[in-house]
């Protein structure tokens, strides 16, 4: 029984890193094109937390074929999902994280993740061989530089890093863009290192140069939401105003026609500006003289008001009776040559009947006519009818012009 005992835990020992016996673990199997010095029982984390372990790693040609053995209270892993090989730091030990899918279909246990889902972060020592002498030398001298600027700066160093997320995240269109295009990215470095040299001399002054740029950008940052509601109407109103464009078009036009008319207006001014001066030069002397004038005149004022409030009563009749003589004065302008002809028939009527001396004596008689031709006044002998015109309304200038019928 001791032997026994003594073996059981011999085993417990030897077993107990691939998980408790009898526990059914969830497995998912990845495929990797570089398993980067992973090894076995390194961790298995989500978001940071260990759910598993890595059971076992084998090599097929130029790929990794990784086994992860994950507790079962974590599974299952979701299609879609990716993992990535990661370092616990510069210099040390590797973890597997997964990151889930929220949505697909569940993943059952024995899976395999292909190699379009996984990556491996580089390491430091990889990294570090990649570089020549001359580049190993630079790189510390950037470091060293680094940690001379970082001294005394731990405050803004924090607000930098609490501030590089959201910066990651907006810079990763770039990067995607640049890693899409790899002649670019082996222009892009050496573009770098001449901008480096050519800014170096300046650098402190840009340094310097940062603070009021920062102060202007701080409203922009802190209005974000509102920043990008106006962003978010931008093109609705590039459409708007570019129907309106012609409109506008229209109106320039108009605007540049006005200031050519107002070109051709003002052109004259300056002789006029002339001439009026010197009307005002000429105007000082009668001006002067008129004073004594004025002041004599300043008696007369009160007389001059009296006699208005005594003819402001007669300022209303007399403009009714213009306004009422409006339209005789109209029909008389319109009737001169009957006026004129008139006058010559009143004369001739006013010497019917004269006697031999030349007097007017009391026989006179104005003999008045009917519209419809009947007895003459004083009951003279009636006149045939159809011999004088019934139009009792003629036309302007026409009553003299009609004729009498000879019948």
């Amino acid at each position: 029984m001791g032997v026994l005992l003594i073996g059981a835990v011999m085993y417990l020992a030897l077993t107990v890193q691939n998980g408790l016996p009898g526990e059914r673990y969830y497995i998912l199997h990845a495929e990797l094109a570089d398993a980067g010095n992973l090894d076995t029982y390194d961790d298995v984390r989500i978001a940071g937390r260990d759910i598993g372990q890595v059971s076992a790693i084998s090599y097929s040609g130029q790929d990794a074929h990784v086994t992860l053995q994950i507790e079962p209270g974590d599974a299952p892993i979701r299609q879609g999902s990716t993992i990535r090989i990661r370092l616990n730091g510069l210099i040390g030990d590797k973890f597997v994280q997964i990151t889930p899918a929220l949505r697909g279909p569940e993943l059952p246990s024995g899976a395999t993740i292909g190699l379009s889902a996984t990556t491996t972060a580089p390491d430091l020592f990889d990294v570090l061989s990649g570089f020549r002498n001359r580049q190993i030398s630079d790189l510390r001298a950037t470091i060293r530089g680094l940690g001379e600027g970082f001294i005394g700066r731990g405050d803004d160093l924090n607000a930098a890093i609490g501030d590089s997320p959201a910066l990651l995240r907006a810079a990763r269109p770039l990067l995607k863009t640049l890693n899409a295009n790899p002649a670019a990215d082996r222009r892009l470095l050496p573009a770098l290192d001449a901008l480096a040299d050519a800014v170096a001399p300046a650098r402190f002054n840009i340094a310097g140069g940062f603070a009021p740029e920062a102060a202007s950008l701080q409203p922009l940052a802190a209005h974000a939401s509102s920043l990008a509601a106006t962003l978010a109407q931008a093109p609705g109103v590039e459409t708007t105003a570019s129907q309106q464009l012609p409109v506008i078009d229209g109106l320039l036009a108009q605007t540049d026609g006005l200031a050519s008319a107002l070109r051709r207006l003002t052109r004259p001014a300056p002789a006029a500006f002339a001439a009026t001066s010197a009307l005002l030069r000429d105007a000082e002397t009668p001006i002067r003289d008129a004073t004594g004038l004025l002041r004599a005149a300043i008696p007369l004022v009160p007389v001059a008001l009296r006699l208005t409030n005594r003819v402001n009563p007669l300022a209303a009749p007399l403009a009714q009776l213009f306004e009422d003589s409006i339209p005789l004065v109209t029909q008389i302008g319109l009737r001169t040559c009957d006026l004129i002809k008139a006058a010559n028939w009143l004369r001739q009527a006013a010497s019917y009947g004269q006697l031999p001396d030349g007097t007017l004596g009391p026989h006179n008689v104005v003999r008045v006519l009917e519209a419809t031709n009947s007895d003459t006044v004083e009951g003279g002998p009636k006149l045939p009818s159809g011999l004088i015109a019934t139009d009792s309304d003629p036309a302007p200038c026409t009553a003299f012009t009609e004729v009498i019928p000879s019948s």
